[in-house]
């Protein structure tokens, strides 16, 4: 290549690069055609002129959006991840691999920690490693019971085994299901010894670790046998999600009082009073919910996505 033509690649290089001019922009400014320009750029980095770097999402500095979330919602941490695909499943890779990463930090000097069910925390859960930590003195609690016969996402005894033995820690189980088809049935049910060993430990709760729901219409909740009068409630209040099945309004109030009468769960006022409440949470289709959430203060700790969190501190809203 002729000398004027390597000072030409830099030129042009140095003009869409560092310039920010595209190439027809450059082809008019150096009088050339565009696939001219299209070469010399070639050129440019075949001759080590441009050097690119690519930094992974882990790699991103997004302290100054967590802070943001921190100071805007009065929260004690926000833990915000990077995707490049922005799907479910990506969202749901990052969010594990940040929890796995500060559960130890989180978790340091407790001995009962709560668990809820759900896609988010079942994925953080299940990647984490045998042997992240030793907490030979914590309990690990169900927050409420089972969900369905099958879907291995909110099968909440599983997924308390896995958590305790990752930490070293003792699970306790609760052999009975979420939701009964009256409330004769779950009073019943709370009489059994071992459900009232694992319904007595939620007042010792120092730390809980839960998921927020879909929307109602998305909720897995309601292809529960969640009695349909109550499903109609919560679509005609339009619900933005839930956290334990606690379904919330907008603003972040609790609708369908009623399903407590049918509902093995924490107290919604119980789970409050827990010091550190923990949620995994993100996608665009829940930050309704979550916003509801982190405004009525129910959230004290959250890991979320790049979009989520964006959408969170400037208001910007939801539209499907």
């Amino acid at each position: 290549m002729k000398m004027d033509e390597v000072s030409l690649s830099y030129r042009a290089a140095e003009m869409y690069y560092i310039n920010e001019m595209n190439q027809e922009e450059i082809a008019i400014e150096l009088g050339l055609s565009r696939s001219k320009v299209s070469r010399l750029l070639t050129s440019a980095r075949r001759l080590g002129m441009v050097k690119i770097e690519l930094v992974g999402p882990e790699s991103f500095d997004l302290s100054s959006l967590e802070r943001e979330i921190v100071e805007k919602y009065a929260i004690r941490e926000a833990h915000v991840v990077a995707s490049i695909k922005g799907t479910d499943k990506e969202i749901k890779q990052r969010i594990s691999l940040s929890f796995q990463k500060n559960l130890t930090k989180l978790l340091e000097g407790k001995r009962y920690v709560g668990l809820g069910w759900g896609t988010t925390v079942y994925e953080a859960v299940m990647s984490l490693p045998e042997n992240l930590a030793r907490f030979p003195e914590m309990k690990i609690i169900p927050l409420l019971g089972g969900l369905g016969q099958s879907e291995k996402t909110y099968q909440i005894n599983n997924i308390v085994e896995k958590m305790a033995g990752s930490l070293g820690a003792i699970p306790i189980f609760l052999a009975a299901p979420a939701i009964f088809n009256n409330p004769e049935q779950l009073k019943i049910m709370k009489q059994v010894q071992s459900v009232q060993t694992a319904v007595n430990e939620w007042s010792n709760l120092e730390a809980v670790v839960f998921g927020l729901g879909a929307p109602a219409g998305m909720s897995a909740v309601l292809d529960s046998n969640l009695p349909g009068d109550m499903i109609l409630e919560l679509v005609r209040k339009h619900a933005v999600g839930d956290i334990v099945s606690r379904f919330m309004g907008k603003g972040g109030e609790i609708v369908c009082q009623n399903i407590e009468e049918v509902l093995l769960g924490i107290p919604f006022g119980d789970l409050l009073k827990v010091p550190e409440r923990i949620c995994l949470s993100g996608g665009e289709h829940k930050v309704e919910g979550i916003r509801a959430a982190l405004s009525r203060g129910y959230i004290t700790t959250l890991f979320t996505d790049i979009r989520t969190a964006q959408m969170l501190v400037t208001q910007q809203e939801v539209h499907g």
